[in-house]
């Protein structure tokens, strides 16, 4: 078998090419796919605050508050969770500690929403807990602050 100039260098070319292209589409598989997962850690937060504020803000019979309560702290857990595996997907993407250009920031300012989660968490359960929410098949309501 003979090879000639061309056909080498069109091997050389591929044999760069072709890993760099793979990286390319794994990188922007797992940039949306970590997009995906904090989108759906938005809303689960959100979910978690539409309980939250259901259980300070209504009067709710035993099986509602049950309900919310329970929705709440799965919401907060699922938003924890997807906040974790995006974490996880970035740092496999090996730009944890990338900056923006112009701001500065990177992804491991993503402790800092662990810390702001964890301290909402913590707020709105004692908050849940002081308006009287408790598992008990009483009515309350709401007393004005």
């Amino acid at each position: 078998m003979k090879l000639s100039l061309h056909s080498i260098r069109t091997m050389l070319l591929a044999m760069f090419f072709i890993p760099l292209l793979l990286f390319v589409i794994e990188a922007v598989y797992l940039l949306g796919a970590a997009a995906q997962l904090m989108l759906g850690a938005d809303r689960d937060l959100y979910q978690a605050l539409t309980a939250y504020m259901t259980l300070t803000m209504r009067s709710l019979d035993f099986e509602s508050r049950q309900a919310y309560l329970a929705s709440h702290e799965e919401n907060i857990r699922q938003t924890k969770e997807q906040i974790a595996r995006a974490r996880q997907l970035i740092g496999e993407a090996g730009i944890l500690d990338m900056k923006h250009e112009r701001s500065g920031k990177s992804v491991e300012e993503l402790n800092e929403a662990d810390n702001g989660l964890v301290s909402w968490e913590t707020a709105t359960k004692k908050r849940i807990w002081s308006k009287g929410l408790r598992k008990t098949g009483k009515k309350r309501t709401l007393r004005s602050n």
